[in-house]
C-alpha cells in the first residue's frame, strides 16, 4: 500500500495519446503511464497494431554520447606547456605533530585532488589491505597522509565523511572498493573525473594530462 500511494503522488508525466488507423484516439492506450507498477494500473487495454508500430518507430533509441570534442593527438599533447609543479616545501608529510594544523588548513577547503597508494601485492591469492598512502592537495598544498600512522586514518577517516569536501581524482573505481573495506562505509563527496568524461562520450579513460588537453586545449 505504500509502495502504491508513493507511486501514485508522483506528479504524472505528460503522454501522448495513440492515434489508430483512422486517426482517432485509442481508448485506455493513454491511461497507463510508462513504468507504472502492476498493483496501480487498471486493466491493460489492446492497442491496434498500426498505433504500436507508429509508437515504436517515433521512439528514440538511447545510443552513446558522442565527445563534444575530439582527442588532440600526441604530437598536440607535447606541444603543450610543462605544467607548473608545487614546490618542494608545499608537499606536506602528515605526522601526529603537525596532524591539527593540516586539518584546519584542509576542513575549510571545498575542493581538492585525491589519490591513494597501495603496496604491489606479488603473492597469489594474498589480499591487498590498502591504501597504504592517502594523498590531498589544493592550488597550493599536497598533503601526504601514511595509513600506517593511527592518527592519520583516523583523520583521513574524517575527511572521507565530510560533504562539505568534494574529493576529485581519475579511475578511483579501486580506491573507493579499498577505502569501503578499510573504513566500513562509503566515501562522500568522492568524484570520479573518469566517469565524468565517459558521461560526456569519451569511451576509455582520459588521464589527466589528456583531460587538461581536452579542457584547456
Amino acid at each position: 500500500m505504500t509502495r502504491q500511494i508513493a507511486w501514485l503522488l508522483k506528479p504524472p508525466p505528460a503522454s501522448v495519446q495513440p492515434e489508430d488507423a483512422g486517426g482517432g484516439a485509442v481508448p485506455g492506450a493513454g491511461g497507463a503511464v510508462e513504468g507504472t507498477p502492476d498493483d496501480v494500473r487498471g486493466p491493460l487495454v489492446p492497442m491496434p497494431l498500426a498505433a504500436a508500430q507508429a509508437r515504436m518507430v517515433a521512439r528514440p533509441r538511447k545510443g552513446r554520447a558522442q565527445p563534444p570534442h575530439p582527442l588532440p593527438s600526441p604530437e598536440a599533447l607535447r606541444r603543450l606547456p610543462p605544467f607548473e609543479q608545487l614546490p618542494d616545501e608545499a608537499i606536506i608529510w602528515v605526522t601526529p605533530d603537525n596532524l591539527a594544523g593540516v586539518m584546519d588548513e584542509i576542513r575549510p577547503l571545498r575542493v581538492v585532488g585525491f589519490d591513494t597508494e597501495s603496496r604491489p601485492v606479488f603473492v597469489r591469492g594474498q589480499s591487498q589491505d590498502g591504501p597504504h598512502l592517502v594523498q590531498l592537495a589544493s592550488h597550493e598544498r599536497a598533503w601526504l597522509f601514511s595509513m600506517l600512522e593511527p592518527a592519520c586514518v583516523a583523520a583521513v577517516g574524517e575527511l572521507l565523511a565530510l560533504p562539505s569536501l568534494q574529493k576529485v581524482g581519475f579511475g578511483l573505481a579501486g580506491d573507493r572498493s579499498q577505502l569501503h573495506a578499510r573504513f566500513g562505509r562509503q566515501p562522500v563527496g568522492l568524484v570520479d573525473l573518469d566517469q565524468t568524461w565517459r558521461a560526456l562520450g569519451y569511451r576509455s579513460s582520459l588521464g589527466i594530462r589528456m583531460a587538461m588537453a581536452v579542457t584547456f586545449g
